[in-house]
């Protein structure tokens, strides 16, 4: 292996500039235009060959690996993020409703598909389940759990900047965050269905109350709801116009629905079709319901604040 430095000067062009070309040494102490010895040195026989290279300049880098941090290779080839570099993660809030809204209204028409399609018999238990709202463990289950867990996310976000604002709807975005945090345990947990078992091998409740559950979710629900309407005066306007009628629509079809479906259960059995219907309208007046109070958290939270920074705490490994 050979180093070139490229063609030797000419003796007439060395003779003019010796004196300073002589005082620029190389990295290893000996002038440039010493050839034979620089290349003596790098490769005396027994020492492993030195490896003589240099990163690039700050010149040479990419624009754009400056810009975002980048290095410009990994080892496989290809670009890697520096370590630390954080990340921005924009969330267009219009774009994000209008695909709230298609989930939610493709979830309600596939429930009432469903649902007749159980009550009558028409279509197969193994295809209904998947969009029956009434069997717990389907799509339309899995989006009010998502809902309400993404309720309560916004609404400890709207409370943290209203509180940092000092804005007086600090404490009703706590309560409300409270209740959906509640309500996303109950529906992850069957916590009112099992507990409406227990009151009716107890008590032998019949009738609008063979669904008891509704007996201890009353009063609280009740309880919450004075509290909230003293806080929705404080809250913007176009926030109030979503987040009541969510409110609303959600409670009646979670509870107020539940003694007309009891009712349907001792008349018309567990799986017939006007039980299935009821069940179909109180699946989607919660969707909608919580869709209506997810855009408006959204819209709360952007007028509370333009932007939230989640930053990870702790020492890097």
């Amino acid at each position: 292996m050979v180093l070139d430095s490229g063609p030797e000067p000419a003796p007439e062009r060395l003779a003019r500039r010796g004196a300073s070309h002589a005082q620029r040494p190389t990295r290893y102490g000996t002038p440039t235009y010493d050839l034979t010895a620089l290349e003596e040195q790098a490769y005396r026989p027994g020492d492993p060959p030195p490896i003589l290279l240099r990163g690039p300049m700050p010149d040479e880098v990419p624009p754009a690996a400056q810009r975002t941090g980048r290095d410009r290779r990994s080892p496989g080839g290809r670009r890697r993020p520096a370590q630390g570099a954080p990340v921005h993660i924009g969330l267009p809030i219009p774009r994000i409703q209008r695909v709230l809204w298609l989930v939610t209204g493709t979830l309600v028409l596939a429930n009432l598909v469903a649902s007749v399609g159980s009550g009558t018999k028409v279509l197969p238990y193994t295809v209904a389940r998947f969009f029956d709202g009434d069997d717990k463990v389907n799509f339309p289950t899995g989006a009010k759990t998502l809902l309400l867990l993404t309720c309560t996310v916004l609404l400890l976000a709207c409370w943290t900047a209203a509180r940092r604002a000092a804005d007086s709807s600090a404490a009703g975005w706590l309560l409300l965050s409270m209740c959906t945090a509640f309500a996303f345990l109950d529906e992850t947990t069957y916590l009112h269905q099992s507990l409406a078992e227990v009151l009716e091998r107890q008590f032998h409740f019949t009738g609008p109350l063979k669904f008891a559950w509704t007996v201890v979710y009353w009063p609280m629900a009740a309880f919450a709801s004075i509290f909230l309407m003293r806080n929705l005066r404080s809250m913007h306007p176009r926030v109030r116009r979503l987040l009541l009628p969510g409110g609303i629509l959600y409670v009646i079809g979670a509870i107020v629905l539940e003694p007309v479906k009891s009712v349907l259960v001792e008349r018309f059995g567990e799986g017939s079709l006007q039980m299935e219907l009821a069940a179909a309208v109180s699946d989607s007046l919660q969707l909608i319901g919580l869709t209506l109070l997810v855009c408006s958290l959204l819209t709360a939270a952007g007028l509370l604040t333009p932007s939230f920074t989640l930053a990870f705490a702790g020492q890097r490994g």
